[in-house]
């Protein structure tokens, strides 16, 4: 079974269609240090989204997500803030897509909504928006809730746990550790943070 991902911001209503950055929409391409889509969530989790509740979400994800075995306690919370549905096929019908906010979706054409709710549709259109944002790369992720950090691989083709950190999907991919800092304050960082922070940069590893 292969799913397609896109972040999702669930405090804001928005999300990132995928299409503009380069890396594709499976599940692989996230999995990542130099997937365009994810650094491009962490950007605007350093600013705009910090302390939103973001996930990760693939496109088979359904309510019967939340009643599998292995779904972590902290992501039923998504289920209140999509009024009780799915939590991709909500945000797909009624968030907005913000990835116009960015420099690399200038020129870019793929498939979009059109309208919201239940009589929406897809069709192929230029990206609206600014424009004017670039994507930075982080070297460090940081869990304010948790009292964790982890410094991030340097390699552009190094896996990166952020993306199994912030994860959603159906319950045939459903894993024990998966999604486990959704709801947490996260926040990415050019330097390591101060203070009584536990560093699982060699704890957390990505199989």
């Amino acid at each position: 079974m292969s799913q397609s991902f896109t972040w999702i911001n669930f405090s804001k209503r928005e999300y990132l269609n995928p299409v503009p950055f380069k890396n594709d929409v499976k599940w692989p391409c996230f999995h990542h240090v130099g997937a365009e889509s994810t650094n491009a969530v962490l950007t605007l989790m350093a600013d705009e989204w910090r302390g939103d509740v973001i996930a990760l979400v693939g496109d088979a994800t359904g309510l019967e997500f939340y009643e599998h075995k292995n779904c972590p306690a902290s992501m039923r919370r998504l289920l209140e803030l999509t009024e009780g549905e799915g939590p991709w096929r909500y945000a797909a019908l009624w968030f907005s897509d913000v990835s116009g906010r960015f420099k690399c979706a200038k020129d870019k054409v793929g498939r979009q909504r059109v309208g919201e709710g239940e009589g929406a549709y897809l069709e192929k259109l230029p990206f609206e928006g600014t424009f004017d944002k670039d994507i930075v790369v982080y070297p460090y992720i940081v869990n304010e809730t948790t009292n964790e950090y982890y410094k991030r691989k340097p390699n552009h083709a190094d896996d990166d746990p952020f993306s199994d950190l912030m994860m959603v999907h159906s319950p045939s991919f459903m894993g024990e550790d998966v999604g486990i800092w959704i709801g947490d304050d996260v926040h990415p960082a050019k330097e390591p943070p101060v203070g009584d922070y536990r560093d699982i940069t060699d704890v957390y590893t990505v199989e």
